[in-house]
């Protein structure tokens, strides 16, 4: 099998970041998930959730919830690691429903439900994916 130049230039970058273990966990975001602190998600988890009650948004209930993120397949299939998650409550639509209107987005919101309420997992949001979240929930609740 053979590999595009993009592809291979897409793959030098990333084994180059791999020189530098540090290095690499600042700038590759999966490596960033997977090594930080529940602190840091924590405080991360806090910062959303003071501009989504700044919204004044009286639909939702809001809250923190302590969890787990899983790493997903390849080499880390079981592993379950502590995060941080903004569980959101809407008092006009189920969580189901609320979860289908956030992936139909033009930038789609991947969302967890669990007992009918949506949950944002922290440990897989950076800051500067806050304002898609702030915006998107506007837009599913408010149309």
């Amino acid at each position: 099998m053979r590999i595009d130049k993009f592809t291979l230039a897409a793959l030098e970058a990333t084994l180059m970041h791999y020189l530098n273990s540090a290095n690499a966990v600042k700038k590759l975001r999966a490596l960033n998930a997977l090594t930080e602190t529940v602190a840091e998600v924590k405080k991360r988890a806090r910062k959303l959730l003071s501009k989504l009650r700044k919204e004044n948004c009286a639909e939702l209930e809001l809250c923190l919830l302590d969890g787990f993120s899983t790493a997903g397949g390849g080499s880390l299939p079981t592993q379950k690691i502590p995060t941080v998650l903004v569980g959101l409550k809407s008092k006009k639509m189920s969580a189901r429903r609320m979860e289908e209107k956030l992936r139909a987005l033009e930038v789609p919101i991947i969302v967890r439900v669990d007992k009918d309420e949506v949950l944002l997992d922290l440990r897989t949001i950076s800051e500067d994916e806050f304002l898609f979240i702030v915006e998107g929930l506007r837009q599913v609740l408010f149309g």
